[in-house]
C-alpha cells in the first residue's frame, strides 16, 4: 500500500495535516477509525494501489513518507503491527527533495499546537527564521526522525539505514527478518538492488553514481555545515556527521536524555 496516509490522495485522509502529529496517548476516534481501515487493508484507490498488481492480497506492507508523526500512537493502538523506521543521511534526503520539488510544509507542522508544544518550543524561533529552503528540509528531516527516536524505546520499533542497506544487504535484511520472525529468501537480496519504482531519472542509481555519498559532491560546503549545526540542535550529530555512514548501529534510546 502506497502512501495511504497522504491527505491529498486519499479521500478518508483529507482532514489530516500532511504530516499529521497526535500524541501517543491521546483519544481520537476519527483517526483511530481510518487507521484501522487502513491497516486491514479496506482502502483502495489509484493513488494507493499505484505499484500492488495483484487483486487478492492475504498479507500487507505498507510504505509511508508523511507518517513518521503518528507511529507512536499507532504502536499504542495497534500493538500488533511491526513498524519499520527508515533513516538516510539527511543530507541526501534534503537534496533529494529539492531536486524533486517538494514542499517542506513546516507551516503546517508548526500550526499543530501539541507538536510545537511537545518537541518544537526549544527550536521554534530557528525553524521560522529559517533562510533557505535546503535548511527548511533539514529541520523536517530532523523533526521527523527525532520524534520517533525520543517515543519509542529498544524493541518496540525496528530502525534501518538507508546507507547500511544499500553497502551491506544481505546482512541487513537477515536481521530485519530476524526481528520481523519471518523466514529469509535468497531471492530478496537481488529485489533490493532494483531501482524503486519512485525512482527519478536523476537518480544515483539510476545514473550510475554512488547512492550512498553522491550529495557530497552536490551539496556547498555551507549547505553541509549548516546541516550539522542543525542536527546538533536536536543532538542527532549523534547518529550522522560529514561521512554519509550512520555513527551507530540502533539509535533507539540515545536521546533519552533530551
Amino acid at each position: 500500500m502506497f502512501e495511504p496516509f497522504h491527505p491529498k490522495y486519499v479521500p478518508i485522509c483529507r482532514n489530516f495535516k500532511f504530516r499529521q502529529y497526535i500524541q501517543p496517548n491521546a483519544k481520537n476516534t476519527q483517526l483511530y477509525k481510518v487507521t484501522e481501515k487502513i491497516l486491514s487493508g479496506n482502502v483502495r484507490n489509484i493513488w494507493i494501489d499505484r505499484f500492488n498488481k495483484k487483486v487478492n492480497c492475504r498479507k500487507r506492507l505498507i510504505k509511508d513518507v508523511r507518517a513518521n508523526l503518528l507511529l507512536k500512537w499507532m504502536h499504542s493502538n495497534f500493538t500488533s503491527i511491526p513498524i519499520i523506521l527508515m533513516m538516510r543521511h539527511p543530507c541526501a534526503v534534503a537534496h533529494s527533495r529539492l531536486k524533486r520539488g517538494w514542499e517542506t510544509h513546516l507551516d503546517d507542522l508548526l500550526k499543530q499546537k501539541d507538536l510545537v508544544d511537545d518537541f518544537l518550543k526549544d527550536t521554534l524561533d530557528d525553524i521560522q527564521n529559517c533562510k533557505t529552503e535546503f535548511d527548511e528540509h533539514v529541520y523536517l528531516w530532523c523533526i521527523e526522525n527525532y520524534i520517533p527516536l525520543v517515543q519509542f524505546k529498544k524493541g518496540e520499533i525496528y530502525v534501518v539505514f538507508y546507507e547500511n542497506l544499500c553497502s551491506n544487504p544481505e546482512e541487513q535484511l537477515r536481521d530485519l527478518f530476524l526481528w520481523l520472525e519471518k523466514p529469509f529468501e535468497e531471492t530478496i537480496t537481488e529485489k533490493i538492488r532494483k531501482p524503486s519504482k519512485t525512482s527519478q531519472s536523476f537518480s544515483a542509481i539510476k545514473t550510475g553514481e554512488s547512492i550512498i555519498d553522491n550529495w557530497k559532491n552536490q551539496l556547498s560546503t555551507k549547505q553541509i555545515d549548516s546541516t550539522m549545526r542543525i542536527l546538533d540542535h536536536f543532538g542527532l550529530d549523534q547518529v550522522y556527521d560529514i561521512n554519509p555512514m550512520p555513527k551507530v548501529k540502533d539509535p533507539i534510546g540515545l536521546l533519552e536524555d533530551r
